[in-house]
């Protein structure tokens, strides 16, 4: 065993950091040289990122959403797994969804162009989107008692609905 170095000291950790670590460098000419230099050349360009092309990332509670040719989409999103449903934005089925599900609001007022995967479906909302999503036959309900009505006011006034 060789104890002759102290490396329990900062300055011999460093010496023989600098021993052990050290290149070796060899003057590199010729072919292999320029063969070298090339590939150092096209690792580093490909490392770099293209300064070009920016993904815009919105992220909302425990989901992110990419931005793909103007429609906000949700990064469970598998196009080759998934068929959306489709939803036009502010139609009376849209409205209807969000009562049912409120919690589902902040997800949806991402944007009014926007592909969202919510309970294991996807929907692919806009304001020209044909809809899937079927409306309800009857028309949602108003709360008609006076606690009812002081509830739902509540819901709204606390962002819970």
């Amino acid at each position: 065993m060789d104890e002759s170095q102290d490396i329990l000291t900062v300055t011999g950790r460093q010496e023989l950091a600098a021993k052990s670590w050290a290149p070796t460098l060899m003057p590199q000419v010729g072919s292999q040289a320029v063969a070298d230099s090339q590939n150092q050349t096209q690792l580093a360009e490909a490392e770099r990122a293209d300064r070009g092309q920016t993904t815009e990332i919105k992220q909302v509670g425990a989901k992110a959403f990419v931005l793909r040719d103007g429609v906000w989409t949700d990064t469970l999103y598998n196009p080759d797994a998934m068929r959306p449903e489709g939803l036009r934005f502010g139609s009376a089925t849209y409205y209807r969804l969000l009562s049912e599900h409120p919690e589902w609001g902040r997800y949806l007022s991402v944007s009014n162009r926007l592909v969202v995967v919510l309970d294991g479906t996807a929907y692919r909302i806009g304001p020209d989107q044909e809809e899937s999503v079927h409306a309800p036959s009857q028309p949602v309900l108003e709360p008609s008692s006076p606690w009812e009505q002081f509830w739902r006011w509540f819901l709204k006034v606390t962002g819970r609905l």
